[in-house]
């Protein structure tokens, strides 16, 4: 059987500034009528993890899984998500590349809310625990499409609901490769989504960095796996390759320049660019302004200011607060916050020689 295409006419209905949320619930409602959970899935994936784009509705609907594109602090975020390579005690670091949980050698949490288009929201906790030379990183996400009401085939309410939703759980392990300035992750997700009909399938992860005092590289391999599958139709997980690079400013160490680009199975290759400064107002306290660009959401002809984005985070003793504003153009502005904390002082992967700068780039952070 033929899978269904989604109409990009239909989906461009979504870019209206006002009344999203009823627009949204309409396009719900005709999908009810096919009865086609694999359908739902292509415009669900399309809004949330996709440039909001007709062309690439059609993109979208060759993938599943939208939450497995997600980022789990507001850091990456302000960045432009160019941020698989960065030395982070953040933990969900290792959601964009498994080898950046052997950066943290205490442990350490962070947790992320983000309010998405009305009425879709996203949650992320992540957190990591040293083992040996290396460290494990335990991930929990969930993303709500909101509630909506159940109509029948000739478009009549049925009196009940349903609230279509993913929730996404993975376990990484980084380590450095015997003492050298190269590290390596490994990591696998279960992913399971609730749309009109329930899925669920397990995901990898494999990455690689490499650490020096001029700058970090990392390559990271993502969301390798079987499809999800809903009744009869089934469609694969949005494999992706990202390669990332995180380069302290010469003469100023302690801010940062961050660049990265992800070739992904399905869709076009899309690039990424972040810049973040520290000022260190006392001992204790530091802030970080940040900008970013990505040119995923760019290519969405959404309005002149899609693509960009812009955050602050600040740092006091063990705590860091970041947040990140990420516009999408005519279909709203979206926000992300999150809170990190830390045990203990911070702890480098490598202790560095005397008289030398610190073996990686970490922009500052405390």
């Amino acid at each position: 059987m033929k899978k269904p295409e989604v109409s990009g006419l239909l989906f461009l209905s979504l870019r209206a500034p006002r009344g999203r949320g009823n627009l949204i619930k309409k396009l719900f409602m005709r999908l009810l009528r096919a009865r086609r959970a694999l359908a739902m899935t292509q415009v669900l994936v399309a809004l949330v993890a996709f440039p909001l784009s007709a062309d690439n509705v059609r993109r979208a609907g060759q993938t599943s899984g939208a939450l497995l594109r997600l980022g789990g602090n507001a850091r990456a975020y302000g960045l432009g998500e160019a941020y698989g390579a960065i030395d982070d005690f953040r933990p969900s670091a290792f959601y964009y590349n498994p080898a950046a949980a052997s950066f943290n050698r205490q442990i350490a949490f962070d947790m992320l809310h983000g309010p998405l288009v009305t009425p879709i929201f996203y949650d992320s906790l992540a957190g990591v625990v040293p083992i040996g030379t290396g460290a494990i990183g335990i991930g929990l996400q969930y993303l709500s499409y909101g509630k909506f009401e159940e109509i029948d085939n000739t478009g009549a309410l049925t009196g009940d609901s349903f609230s279509p939703n993913e929730m996404l759980g993975r376990i990484v392990y980084g380590t450095p490769f015997h003492g050298t300035p190269l590290k390596l992750g490994i990591g696998v997700k279960y992913l399971a989504s609730k749309l009109y009909t329930d899925a669920s399938t397990l995901a990898g992860d494999a990455g690689v960095l490499y650490a020096t005092p001029y700058g970090n590289l990392g390559v990271s391999y993502q969301n390798f796996g079987k499809g999800l599958k809903f009744i009869k139709d089934s469609s694969p997980l949005p494999a992706q390759m990202r390669a990332s690079a995180a380069i302290p400013i010469p003469f100023y160490p302690d801010n940062l320049i961050t660049l990265g680009t992800v070739v992904p199975r399905y869709g076009e290759t899309s690039y990424q660019a972040g810049l973040e400064f520290h000022i260190k107002a006392t001992r204790e306290f530091s802030f970080y302004p940040r900008a970013g660009y990505n040119s995923a959401t760019a290519k969405s002809k959404l309005g002149s200011n899609a693509g960009y984005s812009a955050g602050m985070g600040f740092e006091f003793l063990n705590f860091a607060l970041d947040y990140a504003y990420v516009p999408l153009g005519e279909i709203g502005d979206t926000h992300r916050v999150s809170l990190s904390y830390r045990l203990g002082a911070r702890i480098r992967s490598e202790e560095p020689e005397k008289g030398k700068q610190e073996t990686s780039a970490e922009g500052g952070s405390a």
